[in-house]
């Protein structure tokens, strides 16, 4: 193995440890460790090593917490302006038996940020996600346990999205390396009730079905992402181009028909919206603009915290280690891979023509999957001259 390629190893598993606190930072240890001794011995087992994983990281997880169950117990109080905790708000009184738009206007003037909520579409929400939580959950703490549980099952869900480029052993750290991200967002306390986190979840868990060739799936989750927030309709419709302008147009109704049930689906909230009796008419607002370069590093500096190498900008390191990524997959042939990675990279791009400084949150809808993505630099699928995929030989041992 390169010497570039051992160090890169090195830094991914120095960037999944949590150093918040010391129990953090011992249960964190504890994968890398196990990877490394696996790695040492060339002996892998993946499902110890996942089992092992998500035990740890479900404790961490559920510690940096903590603080964040204190606020989501009871219904917000009035004056608790933050986004979050009005997402929770409406989500209570939903429950409670009111209307979605009623509810979340109701939400807003209980926070004090209801001169922001007028009859354009863009200062409201998708009622999809409420709809979800209301079907499924009592409280935001239930929300919280569902959110970590979805979060670890990024585990996974790395090795079937990498499959394909790296051997197992290495798209597991895919997942391992957000971790850290995912904690952040516990440690902010209530960030985990931003619509942006579950549509990237559900958009993950659909391309992964895509992988899997479970067509029907992928389409529900992908549908549900883009209905929960709609500014996934970005990579999505980045994705559709790149399928029906590649070489091999496979499948693009998987991602075109989630676009016109998001389509219909934003009509009729669009329509809701406007025939609203207390909403504000909006003013006429452009919001496109020239690229705003403080915004997009606002993005990808969003819910970096928690990385030990944050003070080094690590996020920069992240960023040029997927335009790496990209480039050399496409290089070397995997195509899928890099198409993927590239959709979300134009993604926080156009992002930061259309947004706020405030916006910095939407850095969760790309940056994320630009982090699991840099994991490609490690070791490039190999092709042979048939073009075809080069099978690694499983040990006897374990899973190779």
């Amino acid at each position: 193995m390169s010497i570039i390629r051992s160090s890169l190893i090195v830094f991914f598993l120095s960037q999944t440890l949590l150093v918040k606190d010391q129990f953090s930072l011992i249960l964190s240890l504890i994968p890398p460790i196990l990877w490394i001794l696996m790695w040492v011995r060339k002996s892998w087992s993946l499902p110890p090593l996942l089992i092992v994983s998500i035990a740890c990281w479900g404790m961490i997880l559920w510690n940096v917490g903590a603080q964040g169950r204190t606020l989501v117990t009871t219904i917000p109080p009035v004056g608790a302006g933050s986004d979050e905790l009005m997402f929770l708000r409406t989500f209570h009184l939903f429950q409670g038996g009111s209307d979605y738009y009623a509810a979340y206007f109701q939400a807003t003037i209980d926070g004090m940020t209801a001169r922001h909520l007028t009859t354009d579409v863009f200062t409201w929400r998708l009622p999809t996600l409420t709809y979800l939580w209301s079907l499924f959950f009592d409280s935001g703490i239930h929300i919280q346990r569902a959110f970590i549980f979805l979060c670890l099952l990024l585990l996974p869900t790395s090795i079937i999205l990498l499959k394909d480029s790296l051997r197992p052993p290495f798209a597991f750290l895919g997942g391992l390396i957000l971790m850290p991200y995912v904690a952040d967002s516990l440690a902010y306390r209530t960030a985990f009730l931003f619509h942006e986190w579950w549509g990237l979840l559900f958009f993950l868990f659909g391309l992964a079905m895509v992988r899997l060739k479970k067509y029907a799936l992928a389409i529900i989750l992908l549908s549900l992402s883009v209905l929960i927030r709609e500014l996934f309709i970005l990579p999505l419709g980045f994705l559709l181009l790149f399928t029906l302008f590649g070489k091999k147009r496979t499948h693009p109704w998987i991602f075109l028909l989630p676009m016109i049930i998001f389509g219909l689906a934003f009509l009729f909230h669009t329509r809701s919206i406007q025939s609203f009796p207390l909403a504000l008419e909006a003013p006429s607002t452009n919001r496109l603009h020239v690229f705003d370069f403080t915004l997009f590093q606002r993005m990808i500096a969003f819910s970096m915290r928690q990385y030990l190498l944050t003070p080094f900008f690590v996020n920069r390191i992240f960023l040029f280690l997927s335009f790496l990524a990209i480039s050399v997959m496409f290089l070397r042939g995997s195509k899928q891979a890099g198409v993927v990675l590239l959709s979300f990279l134009l993604t926080g791009l156009t992002l930061a023509f259309i947004g706020n400084i405030n916006n910095d949150y939407w850095g969760i809808v790309f940056f994320p999957i630009l982090i699991f993505g840099s994991i490609l630099t490690i070791q490039p699928t190999i092709k042979n001259n048939d073009n075809r995929l080069i099978e690694f030989p499983r040990r006897r041992t374990g899973v190779s």
